[in-house]
């Protein structure tokens, strides 16, 4: 868990030191996630780095995420935002309520498996691919 802590602490800050230096939105973000280097995200890239993503904030590393595990990924998610790494978190502030997104929650249970996390990945990638061309690339993102 600690691990986890301080890479994305690391992240945070490295971030905010390349925002300083002038770097264009959205930069960080395909640092992140191109895995092929090509200058765009495809589906199975965003796929793959979600799935990592659920696993570092499975903090129990139970399978699933909890209120206060998403609470800790919607502020992760707010600081990236902040620091370039991708888009704000569209006003939806922080804490447990906050970032449990309920209509993800099929069964109600008040966690989120794995299978839910994905059930969502549609959603997540058609709202950052603006220009609808089936990758996120660098246009899509700066002002609307």
């Amino acid at each position: 868990m600690m691990k986890r802590v301080m890479i994305a602490l690391g992240l945070i800050a490295c971030a905010a030191q390349a925002t300083a230096q002038g770097r264009q939105p959205g930069v960080l973000f395909f640092e992140q996630w191109d895995a092929d280097g090509n200058g765009s995200v495809s589906r199975s890239e965003a796929h793959a780095r979600r799935a990592d993503m659920f696993a570092m904030f499975d903090q129990s590393g139970d399978g699933r995420l909890s209120a206060e595990e998403l609470a800790g990924a919607a502020d992760y998610r707010q600081q990236m935002a902040e620091a370039g790494f991708g888009p704000a978190g569209g006003g939806r502030g922080t804490g447990a309520r906050a970032a449990m997104p309920l209509f993800l929650d099929a069964d109600g249970d008040g966690f989120l498996s794995a299978a839910e996390f994905e059930s969502g990945e549609a959603r997540w990638f058609t709202r950052r691919d603006r220009s609808g061309d089936g990758v996120i690339a660098p246009d899509d993102f700066g002002r609307r």
